[in-house]
């Protein structure tokens, strides 16, 4: 339990060391490194939607014994490979990378998804590298940090797609050929299947013509759709998709639905109020995908829900920010979030009824089992129920298996079955695997917005199943502090 001296300073490094000015909250390491050939990869989270000046997105690569730096890859100066001189800094608002990494030892590759430069919501300023290495997974060269690919899951991102989920890797077969592989969820609900080696795509993805109207600066003409593997995105929203507990909350729905701008997906944001949907949580948020390799079939969760977006003038923006007392920065999203150093502010909410539940018709999540040889959905069900929502978010105690909003994954065992937690109701669930019937359900002290894992005890030789129960403040599910295991009776 000593820190390990030969390791940079006293056992540690200081991942401040050429970031320059990093106010608090602004720039924290989210999510666990990656080791390959010895080498520690790792991104950081950056504050949304605050400042073009924020703290850099680079990805650094350490020496695991020593903690000297080996590498650092900065999309705003991708030809610099190491430190910045002492006056410099890495390039400031460059797009970062706060959800999980992958490695492949055997390739000595690192692959990155990465997020939006800063700010989300408007891109007439990002340079060249922004626009090519945003909302990506990117593999770098493990040794050098050298790009040796990327793939671009959305162009010029003003909807903050970010790449959220951990590259999912895999070996499938490809005309008798076993072939490495990576599957990319996204929060678009578009699910890209890759070539690890050289990210080619293993399954057909298209480029379609996407919406225009309403927009402040240029878009990207096109966006890339995985045709070749079942979208989660669910189908775009009409007035009569929407929902409500009562006759009143619904009709408010239908009205407030028939004031936004909405063509589809990727609908812009614009000076009027506009849809995301698949909101800006997804689609497919960090807990990414499920890859059982002995049946060959992939699990996903979804989440079906939308985003009301609207970009505020600069003047009004602060004027409002100065009249509240938050200063320039705000995460509020009762606020403009600021976006300074651009002509706009943003304003973010969910499209909800005034008895803030979801205005689109049930089911809000889904656990869905896709064949990766056929690339055919097998079936696809709600998730989750009503017992832990209701009206102002209070607990209906209704055992309703409705669908709801989710944060985390899944994992699957060689049995067949698929463990998950994840929703908005505190519940921790068992799947078959085959079929999508649930088998089994326990309660937990606080919402399961984690990846459950597994393992054999040495001592006794049981199987365990764990799952933290720590909640999540944006779903509004319950907050804790625990860890729970589950096993099969002993006898």
């Amino acid at each position: 339990g000593r820190p390990c001296r030969r390791f940079g300073k006293g056992g540690a490094v200081n991942l401040r060391d050429g970031m320059g000015v990093v106010p608090p909250g602004f720039y924290y390491v989210s999510s666990a490194p990656v080791i390959v050939r010895s080498v520690v990869t790792v991104g950081g989270w950056v504050a949304d939607n605050q400042t073009t000046d924020a703290p850099s997105g680079v990805i650094r690569g350490y020496d695991a014994l020593t903690g000297k730096l080996v590498w650092a890859w900065d999309a705003g100066k991708p030809d610099r490979t190491g430190a910045p001189a002492r006056v410099e800094t890495y390039t400031r608002g460059s797009p970062n990378s706060w959800a999980p990494m992958s490695g492949d030892e055997a390739l000595g590759l690192v692959y990155v998804p990465t997020g939006n430069p800063s700010p989300d919501h408007y891109g007439g300023l990002r340079s060249p590298g922004d626009d090519k290495y945003g909302s990506a997974v990117v593999a770098l060269d493990a040794a050098n940090g050298a790009v040796r690919w990327s793939f671009q899951t959305t162009h010029h991102d003003v909807w903050d797609y970010d790449v959220a989920s951990q590259p999912t890797l895999m070996d499938i077969s490809v005309r008798g050929q076993k072939v490495p592989a990576l599957v990319q969820a996204t929060k678009r609900g578009e699910l890209f299947m890759l070539d690890r080696r050289t990210g080619i795509p293993l399954a057909r993805v298209e480029e379609r013509k996407v919406p225009q109207r309403g927009a402040v600066e240029r878009l990207s003409p096109t966006q890339p759709f995985s045709t070749g593997l079942p979208s989660v995105a669910g189908t775009p929203l009409t007035e009569a998709d929407m929902w409500g507990l009562t006759p009143l909350d619904q009709l408010w729905c239908r009205i407030e639905f028939r004031k936004l701008r909405y063509e589809g997906p990727m609908t812009p944001p614009g000076t009027d109020r506009a849809l995301i949907y698949p909101s800006i949580g997804g689609g497919v948020n960090w807990g990414s995908v499920t890859v059982d390799p002995s049946r060959n079939i992939m699990l996903v969760n979804s989440m079906h829900y939308g985003t009301i977006i609207q970009l505020v003038p600069r003047a009004e923006t602060d004027r409002r920010l100065t009249l509240s007392s938050k200063g320039n920065y705000s995460h509020s999203f009762a606020l403009p979030q600021p976006q300074l150093g651009t002509p706009w502010g943003v304003l973010l909410s969910g499209l909800e009824s005034p008895l803030q539940t979801p205005c689109n018709k049930p089911p809000f999540g889904k656990l869905h089992a896709i064949d990766l040889t056929t690339k055919a959905l097998l079936w696809s069900r709600p998730i989750g129920s009503a017992r832990d929502t209701g009206p102002f978010n209070t607990a209906s105690g209704l055992p309703l298996e409705m669908g709801m909003p989710n944060f985390g994954g899944s994992i699957a065992t060689a049995s067949g079955l698929v463990f998950i937690g994840a929703t908005h109701d505190k519940t921790f669930r068992a799947f078959d695997i085959n079929s999508g019937k649930q088998l089994w359900q326990s309660r937990l002290p606080a919402g399961g917005q984690a990846n459950p894992m597994t393992y054999r005890s040495p001592r006794s030789g049981r199987q365990f199943v764990v799952i933290s129960a720590g909640g999540h403040a944006l779903l509004r599910s319950q907050l804790g502090d625990a860890v729970v295991a589950y096993a099969l009776p002993k006898d």
